[in-house]
């Protein structure tokens, strides 16, 4: 569980304010390896919008200025390769390839719910150049149910 409470004091020229809670749950998935992650955050804002929104929005949706939002989130990650491969010049390392089924709902004050459904796979990545922290690059295939549109994102991990 993380929380954040941010103002502007001093009586500045802006003065805002902003409450996010969220509370994360991770468990085994059906079979070894698997992973499930549930995410439900609340965020609240007051005054003028001066913080960064904590609240990520789901793929294929505009990010805008909200007063009061509510998230929850479902993932499901699975491996599906370990190919342990080096690109030429030791450039990087392909670790492994897991994928994913996911599922978002955000309900912000003012509109209607904006959710997303789709499926991901992810390119866990290592080494560049001898640097030796990890970098997970995921491509996600989403769909809105609500609007009917669909289209591919990247997510940097």
């Amino acid at each position: 569980m993380f929380g954040y409470f941010g103002f502007s004091p001093f009586n500045g020229l802006l003065k805002g304010r902003q409450n996010s809670l969220s509370f994360i749950l991770r468990r085994e998935g059906f079979f070894r390896h698997h992973l499930i992650d549930f995410r439900l955050q609340h965020e609240s804002n007051q005054g003028d919008y001066i913080f960064q929104s904590k609240l990520p929005f789901p793929n294929g949706y505009q990010w805008y200025l909200f007063d009061s939002g509510l998230r929850q989130s479902i993932k499901y990650k699975f491996p599906l390769f370990y190919p342990d491969w080096e690109a030429p010049f030791a450039v990087t390392f392909l670790k492994r390839i897991p994928g994913r089924v996911f599922t978002d709902y955000v309900n912000l004050n003012f509109s209607s719910p904006m959710i997303a459904i789709g499926v991901g796979i992810t390119f866990e990545l290592a080494g560049f150049f001898d640097i030796k922290f990890p970098l997970s690059i995921t491509s996600n295939f989403y769909y809105n149910p609500k609007s009917g549109k669909n289209g591919i994102q990247l997510e940097f991990e």
